[in-house]
């Protein structure tokens, strides 16, 4: 992978007013609305999860999936333009380009969580451990490579027109039925049921385990596991197949 490269298209990104609007002021104010709708700083759901602690775990696991899901997309426009045919002539791999634009990702889903989980410690005042702050952090960071890997799998199958739908309309639903929008505590039992299919329902859970219990969901790092195995794989075989082409 070269650090030039992967510099270079940090640096494209960040420089878009648009998108740290969209994955860092939004998420955070989203979070201040819901938590005060929920019931504000002392409220608790009724299995005795803090709402505000709850509620910024739900936002800042939005800001993070949102902000990875449209990076990973942004694949679909370098197809559209040949952009990734210019690449396979410089010394870049296949394998360090696909790596890159997970890394990017990665890295930019960063300061739109850690935007939420500030203003929780901050304006909400949420009171965890070092050790809670330091594993909620860390989920974060690694759960965000699955929606990564769903934005490159967009990315490669999708225009570049299409893809400006589908990505949000696959983010939205995700958010909504998975728990994040609207927290399932609070959803009908079926509604719930339905949610555990998604990742984003999980993603969400390993941190509310966090903050609830003090340590991690198995359950959740085994599906998000193996929605990033599969995922990655499917990203490899289909750039395999478009370099073939």
């Amino acid at each position: 992978m070269n650090p030039t490269y992967l510099f270079i298209e940090v640096k494209l990104i960040v420089r878009q007013f648009a998108f740290l609007f969209f994955t860092i002021v939004v998420p955070t104010a989203m979070f201040l609305i819901f938590s005060g709708i929920f019931g504000g700083s002392t409220a608790t759901f009724r299995n005795g999860t803090p709402v505000s602690a709850a509620t910024m775990v739900s936002m800042a696991s939005f800001a993070a999936m949102s902000a990875a899901l449209v990076t990973g997309g942004r694949i679909a426009l370098e197809r559209q333009i040949a952009w990734h045919r210019q690449l396979r002539l410089t010394p870049l791999s296949g394998g360090g380009y696909l790596l890159a634009k997970g890394l990017i990702a990665v890295l930019v889903a960063i300061p739109a969580m850690l935007g939420v989980l500030a203003v929780g410690m901050l304006v909400r005042q949420i009171d965890l451990s070092l050790a809670q702050w330091a594993m909620l952090i860390a989920g974060l960071i690694l759960g965000s490579v699955p929606f990564a890997l769903l934005g490159m799998a967009i990315g490669q199958l999708a225009s570049a027109e299409s893809a400006q739908a589908v990505t949000p309309a696959v983010m939205m639903a995700m958010a909504m039925v998975g728990g994040l929008m609207v927290p399932v505590e609070i959803m009908p039992d079926w509604v719930g049921n339905i949610a555990r299919a998604l990742p984003s329902f999980w993603f969400r859970e390993n941190g509310i385990r966090v903050i609830a219990e003090g340590t991690v969901s198995l359950p959740a790092i085994a599906v998000l596991s193996g929605v990033t195995l599969v995922l990655g794989l499917f990203v490899a075989r289909r750039y395999r197949l478009s370099a073939g082409r």
